[in-house]
């Protein structure tokens, strides 16, 4: 007799359901739990990368597969700020194909297609850490035990960071088993001594991660006094203890560019607390100084501009002292206060950024001579030869890349790199979605909800922290911008739901009817 199997098929196919189901806050916990490790040395050789080898992305392409995908098949929806953000990539990839009818200059052999290939690729990646990021964690549930599982990663990478600086700044070496680790399991670059990294494939990198993601969460949680976990100890959260550390490891990581950044951001706060203040001092000396009604506008304006000169002088005294201090420190800064006959590559050179600014000169000049949609993602390299200032002949890192390397050099600038591959459309689309992310955080901000105001205000941070950022890594495949942006992104969707209570499309997994389960009888 034969056995019909066939009533056993949905039980199986539900089973098969549960367990896919069951895969994907796993798969997430692993994206964030990995994210401090940006160029692992087995993830690289399967890659074929030399720098940016995340192994956040394996579990990322699971659940694009498996999650992404058929949540967009089954009517998911997308966030507003994603709107310009869409509007960039296609841009992007036009400019690549228009790049084909321009006069592409031939470089080290190689072509077109594969450059702009590998590059599209990277893309594509930071494509996938940002889309996922907006919808996976859009619950308050998802997103609390998003934030609680990045600050784990955060100790971990912060034990290890602090770790290092113990062993480079007082012990004076590194001991083979930290060698070891660090070459062989985490990064493709080894340790720096005299400056820490962390997990990172150097320590701007660092810098990078605590600038995007990291510190704008642990300052806005510690700023509304929330924490994602229960521990606290004489009042004192998990949050505040993982400020303290960050950062320490910030300062030594040594980036003058993640110091810019984390300067920017300490700008940020004390102008949102200084317009405060200004607001109360004034109204407070309006209240208990009588004058005339038609000299009240004019009375106002002067007692605002003379209270905002004061803390601007404070604060500028407060920057030399700081920069005056970092100078017996670090020779880099030192030179700041070097006066040169004429501001120059020359004076630039003094203060060991000359490179720096020329990729960036370089970068400039592609785009002056393509402003409108660019050369191509993964093009500029192509155009470095008739676009470097004459100085960079000077550099050896520049002849040693052009005449002597098969590197194909980038501009080591995202801006730049933005205007010299996609134009001013680009720019202006992806200046676009930093607006509306900006604005979208100001909006969480006003919330009564705690984790919404916290993570409103990181991705202010954060995008602050980006304008310095941009000038120090190019690549599009970090994922750390793209998750704390896809976090503002996903938490936006609990005000734009709560607003719009008509929308019937599907906001989360378990809402789409392919992926919806029966519990078991």
């Amino acid at each position: 007799m034969c056995q019909n199997t066939s009533g056993g098929r949905p039980a199986l196919r539900e089973r098969g359901l549960h367990i896919l189901q069951a895969s994907f806050p796993l798969a997430w916990l692993l994206v964030i739990v990995l994210l401090p490790i940006s160029s692992m040395p087995l993830i690289a050789r399967l890659a074929g990368s030399d720098m940016v080898a995340a192994p956040s992305a394996l579990p990322l392409i699971w659940l694009v597969v498996f999650w992404l995908i058929p949540y967009l098949f089954k009517r998911g929806t997308l966030a507003f700020p994603t709107a310009p953000f869409w509007g960039f990539v296609l841009v992007a990839i036009l400019s690549s194909l228009a790049a084909y009818f321009l006069a592409t200059p031939n470089l080290k052999n190689q072509s077109i297609f594969s450059r702009e290939a590998k590059q599209l690729f990277t893309l594509a990646v930071g494509v996938c850490f940002y889309l996922v990021a907006s919808t996976w964690p859009a619950s308050i549930n998802r997103l609390r035990t998003t934030l609680r599982w990045i600050n784990y990663s955060g100790l971990v990478m912060l034990a290890w960071s602090l770790t290092q600086v113990y062993f480079t700044f007082v012990v004076k070496e590194y001991p083979a088993w930290m060698v070891h680790i660090q070459e062989n399991l985490i990064s493709v670059s080894g340790l720096f001594l005299g400056r820490t990294t962390g997990f990172a494939f150097e320590p701007s990198w660092l810098a990078h991660q605590l600038n995007m993601l990291y510190l704008p969460i642990w300052i806005a949680a510690s700023l509304v006094r929330y924490s994602a976990h229960r521990f606290k100890f004489l009042g004192i959260s998990l949050e505040n203890i993982l400020l303290a550390g960050g950062l320490a490891a910030m300062f030594f990581s040594y980036s003058r560019i993640g110091w810019l950044g984390l300067g920017l951001v300490a700008a940020f706060l004390l102008l949102k607390a200084n317009i405060f203040l200004i607001n109360l001092l004034r109204d407070l000396i309006q209240r208990n100084v009588s004058v005339r009604p038609g000299f009240r506008l004019v009375f106002t304006g002067i007692v605002t501009g003379l209270i905002a000169l004061v803390f601007l002088a404070g604060y500028l005294g407060g920057i030399y002292g700081v920069a005056r201090l970092g100078s017996q420190k670090d020779p880099r800064i030192a030179a700041l206060f070097e006066t040169p006959a004429e501001f120059s590559y020359y004076y630039i050179n003094q203060l060991r950024f000359a490179e720096r600014a020329v990729y960036w000169a370089a970068g400039w000049n592609i785009f002056n001579d393509h402003p409108i949609l660019g050369v191509g993602i993964g093009n500029a390299g192509f155009y470095f030869r008739q676009s470097l200032p004459p100085f960079s002949w000077q550099l050896k890192e520049i002849t040693d890349i052009m005449n002597h390397s098969e590197i194909i050099p980038n501009t080591k600038s995202l801006w730049t790199r933005i205007l010299a591959e996609t134009g001013l459309v680009g720019f202006s689309f992806f200046l676009a979605w930093c607006f509306l992310l900006f604005q979208t955080g100001r909006g969480l901000w006003k919330q009564k909800d705690p984790l919404l105001r916290v993570v409103g205000m990181a991705g202010m941070v954060g995008v602050v922290a980006l304008i310095a950022e941009g000038f120090s890594v190019d690549s599009f495949a970090l994922p750390y911008l793209w998750i704390m942006q896809g976090l503002v992104t996903a938490a936006g969707q609990q005000i734009w739901v709560t607003q719009s209570p008509t929308s019937t499309a599907p906001t989360h997994l378990d809402e789409i009817p392919a992926f919806k389960i029966s519990k078991p009888a």
